[in-house]
């Protein structure tokens, strides 16, 4: 779920929609129902977070079918980007593919 808030402090107006919602009637979304100004997007960090979990998840699945367990680790092992480095190392972790 999408949470969107009001811009004006005075207001606070926030709720709830899909994503399906927001990208099928997004014209709708844009200003506060009840004063008019900008709506954001209130849980950002958390939708990005969600995002890239899956898509981790979704590489995995993918490395392992085509490289195995010990081709993924070394594909990970390698990377020059510690932060994805070890987003994935946890996600083995979790796994208990290695310790």
């Amino acid at each position: 779920m999408i949470k969107l808030k009001c811009s004006n402090d005075q207001c606070q107006y926030c709720y709830e929609i899909t994503e399906k919602e927001l990208l099928d009637n997004g014209h709708y979304h844009k200003t506060c129902l009840m004063c008019g100004s900008l709506l954001a997007v209130a849980n950002l960090e958390e939708i990005v977070e969600q995002d890239l979990d899956q898509q981790a998840e979704n590489y995995l699945k993918q490395w392992f079918n085509t490289l195995g367990l010990e081709g993924t680790r070394q594909l990970i092992e390698n990377s020059p980007h510690n932060g994805v480095r070890d987003m994935y190392l946890k996600k083995l972790k979790e796994r208990g593919l290695i310790k």
